[in-house]
């Protein structure tokens, strides 16, 4: 009994993978982890447009159309629209790109 050739045969056997394929994530799944995804990085934008924005009123406490601020749920769906917007228009430039 040659132990080389058994246990060349035996990581042969753990590393020939013949029936099994990789699983294709569904387009729905897809969609929904592109949602959630889009959804923290408008949360995250929105936190960071509502501290630029209190940085800005403490600057100038004069300037009226700073004030009141801008509330999370303002920010998050102004960050969200202009996300959406540049992916729209980097969608648009890569099809004309290839196109």
């Amino acid at each position: 009994m040659n132990v080389d050739k058994e246990f060349d045969r035996m990581i042969q056997g753990f590393t020939q993978h013949e029936g099994n394929t990789p699983m294709q994530r569904s387009k729905f799944g897809m969609l929904v982890g592109v949602c959630i995804a889009l959804g923290g990085l408008s949360a995250l934008g929105g936190l960071i447009l509502m501290y630029v924005n209190n940085i800005l009123i403490s600057a100038f406490p004069n300037a009226d159309f700073l004030m009141p601020g801008i509330g999370f749920f303002s920010a998050y769906r102004l960050f969200f629209v202009l996300l959406f917007l540049k992916l729209i228009f980097m969608a648009l430039n890569n099809a004309q790109r290839n196109s």
